[in-house]
């Protein structure tokens, strides 16, 4: 059993502890306490991937660096190798899981066919102000659609599980969009839905999609200056903008948007992006936009999300 801890000098750490019964648990030692992950690391799992381990852990503590570690708290991920009789675990660098807003304590299982599954709590500890539900309905915060873990490498792709297209409803489908300025489709709307999303840059810089839009009321996915940014400045209760870095002409956005939550894959996966949003019952629009070149949609593809399927 692994727990997470804060040492006497104030660093997160992470002890390792041994039963026999599951009842009497003897201390093994310190199986992490490089001093590296802030005051406190919560929530945790090691698992073995591809012949390396995944040292999962959200630490609490760490100092903003440019775009990264921009929340209260972070969740995250360090590649490596775990020695349980030398209860030690080695490995690299903290890499963020998710670039959004609202994406923490992680927890994951390996399932029947073999595939390690992550949730993760769709929010954060201590950020409860501004959340309407709270004073409409004394609730806060959700978890997160499954994600499955892959390693390609030293870096988790995280892809959402295949069973999620059970839910699909009314699939609609475009292709081969050429755009210089904005775009609206009238079939392509509503408050519960799958996008996906394939771009190409053929001479433009700053252009991507605006969610959940009405009048002056947006979530804004854009890619300017070889950065992705979702920024939510344009929507009621909560505001802020994330990013990170991204490269090349060829960019696919994979959304899955609920009535008050929006989860992104790009790429397959490569980086997301998660956040609760909280926008009007008549924010319902998608508009596809550039405003300094042209771009091609290759393909757009739009499902409604049914509320009674089952996974099987």
């Amino acid at each position: 059993m692994i727990i997470g801890a804060q040492k006497n000098n104030l660093k997160g750490a992470v002890n390792l502890y041994k039963s026999n019964n599951v009842y009497n648990w003897e201390f093994v030692g310190e199986l992490y306490s490089k001093g590296d992950l802030g005051y406190m690391i919560e929530c945790p799992d090691i698992f073995p991937l591809n012949e390396k381990h995944v040292f999962l852990s959200s630490p609490q503590g760490l100092e903003a660096k440019g775009d990264l570690f921009q929340n209260i708290y972070q969740a995250g991920y360090i590649i490596g190798d775990l020695d349980l009789e030398k209860c030690e675990f080695k490995g690299g660098e903290f890499i963020e899981l998710d670039r959004g807003f609202d994406f923490y304590a992680t927890q994951s299982f390996l399932d029947s066919k073999g595939r390690r599954i992550i949730y993760a709590w769709m929010g954060l500890p201590e950020e409860e102000e501004g959340m309407p539900s709270i004073e409409e309905g004394n609730w806060v915060h959700a978890l997160t659609i499954p994600r499955e873990l892959i390693l390609k490498g030293n870096k988790i792709i995280q892809k959402p599980l295949v069973e999620m297209e059970k839910l699909r409803e009314d699939k609609i489908v475009y292709k081969n969009i050429f755009l210089k300025d904005s775009l609206s489709l009238e079939e392509i709307e509503g408050d519960s839905y799958e996008l996906i999303v394939e771009l190409e840059s053929i001479s433009a810089s700053n252009f991507g999609v605006k969610l959940r839009k009405y009048q002056d009321e947006e979530v804004l996915i854009k890619f300017q200056n070889n950065r992705l940014i979702m920024d939510r400045n344009s929507t009621p209760y909560l505001n802020g903008i994330r990013a990170c870095k991204v490269e090349g002409q060829n960019h696919k956005l994979h959304f899955f948007v609920d009535k008050s939550s929006i989860e992104l894959f790009y790429n397959d996966g490569i980086e997301t992006f998660t956040s609760r949003i909280y926008s009007s019952d008549f924010a319902k629009g998608i508009e596809f936009f550039s405003e300094d070149g042209e771009i091609l949609i290759k393909k757009i593809e739009f499902f409604k999300l049914t509320t009674h399927s089952y996974f099987l």
